[in-house]
């Protein structure tokens, strides 16, 4: 999935067109998600791990509300391990 971001944290999102939300990215989410189904592959969602109560990016994830920081690839890292099988 995509991750969320988080238009508050500053003036970075000034110069991306506004439909870039994450309203959008949901939207998008359920898309890429379709196409996993169609195709059998795995759908991995962590946008929602991601997400803080207002379902932005949460704050600690992030510096400027859109990359993610160490703590945030820490959190991503957590969720795809889940699905990493390992070899014997």
């Amino acid at each position: 999935s995509i991750y969320p971001i988080n238009k508050e944290m500053g003036d970075f999102f000034n110069n991306l067109p506004s439909e870039y939300n994450n309203k959008h990215i949901i939207k998008v989410n359920k898309l890429i998600k379709q196409l996993c189904k169609k195709k059998k592959v795995t759908y991995i969602n962590v946008y929602d791990s991601l997400k803080d109560s207002n379902g932005n990016l949460k704050s600690a994830y992030t510096k400027e509300g859109l990359h993610l920081n160490d703590l945030g690839y820490y959190k991503v890292t957590n969720v795809l391990k889940k699905y990493i099988k390992k070899e014997k």
